[in-house]
């Protein structure tokens, strides 16, 4: 059964516009490949986020966007398990 996602674009809106655009990537099946969150005990500063070789991969070619698209900066990035926000 193939789901039927909500459009969540704006109707009239140019996405080609400058502007802070929030971007989340979603792995194929929700899988987990990306990183594992690792929770630590109290006395730790809390949850750590260790990443994957998938995840590392995903990390360098965030980092390097920057250089490849000089019209765009990442300003924010979080590798979760099955997803990585950005923020542009």
């Amino acid at each position: 059964m193939l789901l039927q996602r909500k459009n969540i674009r704006l109707p009239f809106y140019n996405y080609s516009t400058p502007g802070a655009y929030f971007v989340t990537i979603a792995t194929k099946d929700k899988r987990e490949i990306l990183s594992e969150i690792i929770v630590g005990t109290v006395e730790d500063a809390g949850p750590e986020v260790k990443l994957t070789d998938y995840g590392r991969i995903a990390e360098k070619y965030l980092q390097q966007m920057n250089e490849f698209y000089t019209h765009i900066d990442i300003d924010n990035y979080v590798i979760m398990p099955n997803h990585i926000h950005f923020c542009l």
